[in-house]
């Protein structure tokens, strides 16, 4: 289930972020202080909507819209599931609630994200139903090499056709 982030979720989202299981497939480079943990969050509004993914009375990830256009209505989404955590479903949960409220409660048409390419989580997004846009070649330095990065988007007319419909809410 997705609940928004509170004020107590931040420090283990910190932890997380700052893992370097995790921290390998972010765009940041430098590890994140809880001063700027703490300014990112005050900082979230309608253009930014973070959730706290979790499981029974654990928060067990994050998943977020941004950059979020009502002109285009469209978003980027982002997810991470913690490294304890992985490989027990809970991303494609998460990825599937984030995707229904985008297009099922914020209306959006479009949602869409970039993706390293060593990313193991690339074949779930494609077998979820979100289509590879481009590729932006040698568009990241990480692990001490030079990797691709895909572009892949999510169409709102595609989700309705291939997606069920959830029965979980979104507080």
């Amino acid at each position: 289930m997705l609940k928004r982030v509170e004020y107590e979720d931040l420090e283990p989202l910190r932890f997380w972020r700052n893992n370097p299981d995790l921290h390998q497939y972010f765009n940041q480079h430098c590890t994140i202080s809880r001063g700027e943990q703490v300014r990112w969050f005050e900082s979230l509004n309608f253009g930014f909507q973070a959730f706290g993914v979790w499981e029974k009375n654990a928060l067990v990830g994050y998943a977020a819209l941004r950059d979020i256009d009502t002109i285009t209505r469209s978003a980027e989404f982002s997810l991470y599931i913690s490294p304890p955590e992985q490989s027990k479903g809970y991303g494609k949960k998460a990825l599937h609630d984030i995707v229904e409220y985008g297009f099922g409660t914020l209306n959006l048409n479009r949602i869409y994200a970039s993706v390293f390419s060593f990313n193991k989580a690339m074949k779930i997004y494609l077998d979820f139903g979100f289509k590879k846009d481009g590729t932006l070649r040698d568009g990241c330095f990480k692990k001490g090499k030079f990797w691709d990065v895909y572009f892949i988007s999510l169409l709102r007319r595609e989700w309705k056709n291939e997606i069920p419909n959830s029965q979980q809410q979104v507080f």
